[in-house]
């Protein structure tokens, strides 16, 4: 019974060692390098990290001031954008927009997990 838990313990030791944050800011900064973006140098740039879906104060967010996507999987800058599809009037606010297409893939807005946006000044 020692043996087994001693065991147990290693190989949780060992998974543990190599599982990283895969949620909030660390998974953001995987994403990003994966994109070869950073996100410390977005923030000492007058940039900000909005985490969540894109619900509540999310939604009133100029789209001037969203720099960068982030989906569960990728990142996409806005500069990049093609062509964005309004859901409905109201102004140019994200949560208007129903998708976004850059580079040749659809971002539906309800997908977005965070963003990096220019502070308000």
């Amino acid at each position: 019974m020692k043996a087994l838990l001693t065991v147990f313990f290693i190989t949780l030791s060992i998974a543990s060692g190599f599982s990283g944050e895969v949620t909030g800011a660390g998974m953001v900064k995987n994403i990003l390098k994966k994109k070869h973006m950073n996100l410390e140098r977005f923030l000492s740039t007058g940039h900000e990290l909005k985490l969540g879906e894109v619900t509540g104060a999310g939604r009133q967010i100029e789209l001037d001031r969203v720099k960068v996507v982030v989906t569960n999987s990728e990142a996409f800058k806005l500069e990049n954008v093609q062509r964005i599809e309004f859901q409905k009037s109201g102004g140019l606010k994200l949560g208007n927009v129903d998708f976004f297409e850059i580079n040749n893939k659809v971002i539906e807005v309800k997908n977005i997990k965070a963003m990096i946006i220019k502070k308000k000044k």
